[in-house]
């Protein structure tokens, strides 16, 4: 038997999700800033400290510089980096506005795993550092985690 009283209810529940899951979508919500791509993906593959996969793209963090695997803390700052953030975790990419892909087609970004900023992390923590000379290409450059070097 139908009950409009159920169906309406059914209703009132399903919008209610679709408005939800519109706040949670938003590029406000993200913490992302500009017009730029804002998105969740998996991060599947480190390649380095401060580049990676995810399900679609190769990701470079946005004004951080970290040792190669063969230098000299290479691997020190992807154990570090991997402690934060471990393969196959959520993480949050904000690409940069002003600097979208480097040469190599990577996107330049700053990304958040577990409510942390890895660019922020490598560098506050001593496992990279500022790329200064890209200060001025950077929509990050004024955020306090920079302030000192840009």
């Amino acid at each position: 038997m139908f009950d409009p009283k159920m169906s309406v209810g059914k209703i009132l529940g399903f919008l209610f999700l679709i408005l939800i899951m519109a706040i949670l979508f938003s590029k406000n919500f993200l913490k992302c800033k500009g017009q730029a791509l804002c998105f969740y993906s998996t991060l599947k593959k480190y390649r380095d400290a401060d580049s990676f996969l995810t399900q679609t793209y190769e990701i470079r963090l946005s004004l951080v510089d970290a040792p190669e695997i063969e230098q000299t803390d290479g691997i020190k700052a992807l154990e570090f980096v991997k402690k934060i953030c471990p393969e196959g975790s959520l993480i949050l990419v904000d690409q940069d506005d002003l600097q979208k892909f480097d040469r190599y087609g990577r996107i330049i970004a700053k990304v958040y795993c577990k409510g942390k900023n890895l660019n922020e992390e490598l560098v506050k923590n001593g496992y990279a550092k500022v790329l200064k000379e890209f200060c001025n290409q950077s929509e990050f450059s004024n955020e306090s985690w920079v302030n000192n070097f840009c």
